[in-house]
């Protein structure tokens, strides 16, 4: 069993049990090329999973792999949507090609970069990493959020980083969308922001959910 292969079963493992407990038959209806029973039963020989009667679960050497591989995943989607601008459509792919060549410390260094985002562009958690809790800054934030721009400072708006669509389709509102150029105006007592020619008033919530790149300019 290739490694690209098992390395694909644990993430696809590891993602439908963000969803709850896993039996046999919905891993082998939802994933039947790579799930098969002959591909479970080499992963629970190598120690990656459990097979008791009606479940499958990682063990925790299973847990750990697919966690740095879905960990690579998304950030690797991060990487191609809010650097290079890659369309939505296409980062699947590339993300995949992407999470079996990067080593941990390139990975660290992309969430570092990044400002140690919190959900991937389809609003997936992903699983923080030791950069993440020392805060490294050996890296320069290129993302950042919003709350960390000085008043009078320009950026374009990366993501909106929210699971609370009601929140998301306010900012869609107001015409904060990722793409859009903000100009801070004030913070307090609420953050005010230029959006376009309008002038945008946010509460504090609306604002944290906020991730920019700054302009090259600062101002």
């Amino acid at each position: 069993m290739r490694q690209e292969l098992i390395d694909e079963c644990l993430e696809r493992i590891w993602v439908l049990a963000e969803a709850g407990p896993l039996s046999p038959d919905a891993l082998l209806a939802r994933h039947p090329h790579f799930l098969t029973e002959e591909n479970l039963q080499v992963l629970r020989e190598l120690g990656l999973v459990d097979l008791s009667p009606g479940q499958v679960r990682l063990t925790s050497m299973g847990r750990t792999k697919a966690r740095e591989i879905v960990r690579s995943h998304r950030l690797a989607e991060r990487l191609l949507v809010d650097v290079l601008g890659m369309d939505d459509r296409r980062i699947e792919e590339e993300a995949c090609t992407f999470e079996h060549n990067l080593t941990p410390g390139i990975v660290d260094s992309i969430c570092t970069l990044l400002g140690h985002p919190r959900f991937c562009p389809h609003q997936q958690p992903i699983p923080d990493g030791e950069c993440c809790r020392r805060e490294l800054d050996s890296v320069a934030a290129l993302v950042t959020a919003l709350s960390a721009l000085r008043v009078g400072e320009t950026a374009t708006v990366a993501y909106l980083n929210s699971t609370n669509f009601p929140r998301i389709k306010k900012l869609y509102a107001f015409g904060i969308v990722p793409g859009v150029t903000v100009e801070l105006l004030q913070r307090s007592p609420a953050y005010v922001l230029k959006v376009e020619e309008t002038q945008v008033a946010l509460e504090s919530c609306l604002a944290a959910d906020i991730f920019v790149r700054r302009c090259p300019s600062g101002r």
